[in-house]
């Protein structure tokens, strides 16, 4: 079960995205020298079934490679550098494993993983996942997530334990009905929670998420609202910032 807070848990995008290259151990570093509580990262698997940490189905945007991640071997994904597109103080940073994620983060921050992929295009994705996670001893501070129900099912079919969000069925009425059918975290936006959406998400066992990410910049009121009404989580891609105004626990009026 995850662990609450006095205020909502500070959750940053793909690290910091809008300084550092997204999903690498530089960004990730990054996330949490400015006060993050969660790192989200995305997963996909390679050809020969190892789980790096990249967001598009492809290497073009955040490498200097080129053509679908799935078709590619470990050893291969290794040797580009996914960091010089950002700028040169970047180059050399690599594509990270999970593996390398769950040590680097272990004892410091949890993990909000988001799953790319299904066992239909990835044949065995969930178990891998479900296992690196089991084998680093990191059932108390992971959140898995995604937009494909399926991906979700067998991860919650594999280990019941861990917490699962598909962004498909993440509303109240989803998440309350017994049995809750793929998630059991409730997601809105802070401008649509009410003290009584969290108070019945609560009441089920199930954890309050929001999002900055629809904004260019950080709604300082909307997000206050959203920690005095008990929200659990908020992700960002300024984690910085949010540490600013959530310092010190729960913000007030």
């Amino acid at each position: 079960m995850l662990r609450r807070f006095a205020r909502p848990w500070i959750i940053a995008h793909r690290g910091i995205l809008l300084e550092m290259p997204e999903n690498t151990l530089i960004g990730f570093e990054g996330a949490i020298s400015q006060g993050a509580d969660f790192v989200e990262l995305d997963v996909r698997q390679t050809a020969d079934g190892q789980i790096v940490v990249i967001h598009d189905d492809t290497l073009d945007r955040t490498t200097d490679g080129t053509g679908p991640v799935e078709t590619r071997l470990l050893a291969e994904l290794q040797e580009l550098d996914a960091g010089s597109w950002m700028g040169p103080a970047f180059a050399g940073q690599r594509i990270p494993t999970l593996r390398e994620v769950l040590d680097l983060t272990a004892g410091r921050v949890g993990l909000v993983i988001e799953m790319k992929a299904s066992a239909a295009t990835s044949p065995g994705i969930e178990a891998a996942v479900v296992a690196l996670i089991r084998e680093a001893g990191r059932m108390d501070d992971v959140l898995i997530i995604s937009g494909i129900c399926e991906a979700i099912q067998a991860v919650k079919r594999l280990e019941p334990r861990l917490p699962t969000l598909c962004f498909r069925h993440a509303s109240l009425d989803d998440i309350t009905r017994s049995p809750a059918p793929h998630s059991d975290v409730l997601f809105a936006w802070p401008g649509d929670i009410t003290l009584e959406m969290v108070q019945e998400a609560h009441s089920h066992g199930c954890y309050v998420l929001s999002s900055t990410l629809a904004e260019s910049t950080l709604d300082v009121q909307q997000l206050r609202r959203a920690a005095l009404m008990d929200v659990d989580g908020v992700f960002t891609n300024e984690p910085g910032r949010l540490y600013a105004l959530w310092r010190g626990g729960a913000p007030s009026q």
